[in-house]
């Protein structure tokens, strides 16, 4: 009997030790290279969000929440401005883009601002817009010798410069058949 309390205390610390162990392993999490990782609440200073592709970070109860954003490639089909053809233009303009979220820091950052809690299906549309905005203001701005190397260059630069604000990145022009 006189080992009682001690069996009692050694059981208790065993139990408390294992509840720590579960708590502290369940706000452990690790991101797959296919997504990021989105730390919000008390992340640092000056940043709404801390984003992490690939790795584990410890997430601290109650002041931090996560979310993941996926790296998987999306895309959009965008049919040229009205008017324009292949016969008047003198080449054929592609209407097949496929993107997908950067993974240097300002995009990831962005993403996580702009994306964050959206569906695929609306990044898509958001993005899709901005393809067709950017695609029929150089078609106006394009002159008819223009050759067909020169125009697709300025158009995937103009379209991946206008991406990454969003946190997007230009992946391929293509062309539909």
């Amino acid at each position: 009997m006189q080992y009682l309390p001690l069996i009692v205390a050694f059981a208790v610390m065993l139990v408390v030790m294992t509840t720590m162990f579960l708590l502290v392993s369940r706000r452990f999490i690790r991101c797959p290279s296919n997504r990021l990782l989105v730390i919000c609440g008390k992340t640092g200073r000056n940043t709404s969000a801390m984003v992490i592709h690939g790795g584990a970070v410890f997430i601290w109860p109650v002041i931090q929440s996560h979310c993941f954003l996926s790296l998987e490639p999306m895309h959009a089909t965008v049919s040229p401005p009205a008017g324009v053809s292949q016969e008047n233009l003198g080449f054929e303009v592609p209407c097949s883009y496929t993107f997908a979220i950067g993974t240097d820091n300002e995009s990831m950052q962005n993403a996580a601002i702009r994306l964050l809690g959206l569906p695929v299906e609306e990044i898509e549309k958001l993005a899709a817009e901005i393809i067709r905005t950017e695609l029929a203001r150089l078609v106006d701005a394009t002159d008819p010798q223009v050759n067909t190397e020169a125009f697709h260059n300025a158009l995937q630069v103009a379209i991946d410069e206008k991406l990454r604000s969003l946190g997007l990145q230009l992946i391929n022009v293509g062309y539909q058949s």
